[in-house]
C-alpha cells in the first residue's frame, strides 16, 4: 500500500507525541520514504532464479561453441599435418630425384 507524503508526516507526528521526539524521529529516519519502491524476498528470489536461468544458459551456449570451436581446429591440425608430410615426402622425392641425377653424371663421365 502506497503512503502518501501528507499520510507520512502525520504518522511522524503520531510518533513523536507518542514515542517523543528523538524516538519518533528515530523512528522515521528507520524507514524508508514515500513512493519507494523496496525489492521484496520473492523480488530478490525472482531475480535470482532469472540470473540462475541465464547464466546456465549462458554455459550450455558457451560448451556448444567451445566444442565447435574444438572440432574445427581438429580439423585444422589435420590439415597441417597431412600438408606437413605431404610437403616431406615431395621434398624427400625430390632430393633423392637430385641425388640421382648427379649420380648418373657422375656415372656418365
Amino acid at each position: 500500500m502506497a503512503v502518501t507524503e501528507p499520510e507520512r508526516l502525520a504518522l511522524h507526528a503520531a510518533a513523536r507525541g507518542t514515542l517523543g521526539p528523538e524516538e519518533g524521529d528515530a523512528l522515521m529516519a528507520s524507514l524508508p520514504p514515500a513512493n519507494t519502491d523496496i525489492a521484496t524476498r520473492q523480488d530478490l528470489e525472482r531475480l535470482e532464479q532469472a540470473t540462475r536461468q541465464d547464466l546456465e544458459r549462458l554455459e550450455q551456449a558457451t560448451r556448444q561453441d567451445l566444442a565447435a570451436l574444438e572440432d574445427r581446429v581438429q580439423t585444422y591440425v589435420w590439415k597441417v599435418v597431412i600438408g606437413t608430410g605431404v610437403v616431406l615426402y615431395v621434398a624427400t622425392v625430390g632430393t633423392i630425384a637430385a641425388i640421382m641425377a648427379v649420380l648418373l653424371q657422375i656415372v656418365d663421365r
